[in-house]
């Protein structure tokens, strides 16, 4: 059980305890990671001596959190690193987003449209975040460094370079988008088809489906029933999706919030876990955004 505090950040930044949250609950801490109002948003956690920190943002309230946690966190013993995905153990897209968070301040210097403190403002921010870039790589054993350009023809030129790899990159993505969703459109009509990732999930009804019976835990036979089947290839009862789905839309149509705290919603082998303020519905492993729950709401009849 989490116990209340009034000084969750400390607490979490010393690791004097497994957990805490705050009176009001939007701000905790489980082990390594302390979140801000839910799962969906941690803004940072310890991994092997330094500190993962999120550059993402969500609301003026989680951006006061962030100033608290960043706040608390002992310097200069701690090393933070400000990354993409703190859930993520360092990897290469960390170092692609620090890449890419360098290029934008080149870029911006490049264009001259500023006076010369803003420049020599951001010019130190830059210096600043490749330092952190190449501590980052050192500390977690890549080979990859950064450096800055010496003057301002080597930022433009590196600009043009970078917009026409960004350029082809995006050709290449708007294709391979394309591609992904004639395929998952050809799924939802109930065709096989490979569909490789897909950041979020989708359901279709799937009829006559052998589904296996158990008696006692000895496997008896099958039957034809219908199902819902993911694009995870999970496969649950129609009748569970069926069940749970008025609750559901009504606290996305709503626009509240809703985790799983003692009572157990059981959908198949799944269970609803929870439901964010911007309607993504959280079951096991699967990542519902509202627009498909609300369609498939609708293929159902609901």
């Amino acid at each position: 059980m989490r116990r209340v505090r009034d000084d969750v950040s400390h607490v979490w930044a010393h690791q004097t305890q497994d957990s805490a949250r705050s009176k009001c609950g939007n701000l905790f801490f489980e082990g390594s990671v302390i979140y801000s109002y839910g799962y969906h948003f941690p803004i940072a956690r310890h991994y092997k001596g330094a500190v993962l920190f999120t550059t993402r943002d969500y609301s003026d309230t989680t951006a006061k959190h962030k100033l608290e946690v960043r706040a608390a966190i002992p310097w200069p013993h701690e090393r933070v690193f400000t990354v993409c995905d703190v859930m993520k153990d360092p990897c290469k897209a960390h170092l692609d987003d620090y890449k890419c968070r360098i290029n934008g301040f080149v870029e911006e210097m490049a264009k001259g449209r500023d006076g010369t403190m803003a420049q020599a403002r951001r010019l130190h921010a830059m210096l600043r975040l490749i330092d952190e870039a190449n501590l980052f790589a050192e500390t977690f054993k890549f080979k990859t460094r950064f450096s800055a350009m010496k003057d301002i023809n080597e930022l433009r030129a590196k600009v043009e370079s970078e917009r026409a790899r960004l350029a082809k990159i995006a050709k290449k993505t708007e294709k391979k988008e394309a591609e992904q969703a004639e395929k998952l459109e050809k799924w939802l009509k109930g065709e096989h088809v490979s569909l490789g990732f897909l950041p979020f999930d989708y359901m279709r009804v799937v009829r006559d489906y052998h589904v296996d019976i158990y008696e006692g835990g000895v496997f008896t036979g099958t039957k034809l029933a219908d199902v819902v089947q993911t694009t995870r290839q999970a496969i649950v009862p129609i009748d569970d999706v069926k069940r749970i789905a008025p609750l559901v839309l009504k606290i996305i149509r709503e626009g509240r919030s809703w985790k799983r705290n003692g009572k157990q919603i059981d959908v198949g082998d799944f269970s609803l876990d929870a439901i964010t303020s911007d309607g993504l519905v959280l079951v096991g492993c699967h990542r519902f955004k509202k627009e498909e729950v609300e369609r498939f709401a609708s293929v159902l009849g609901l």
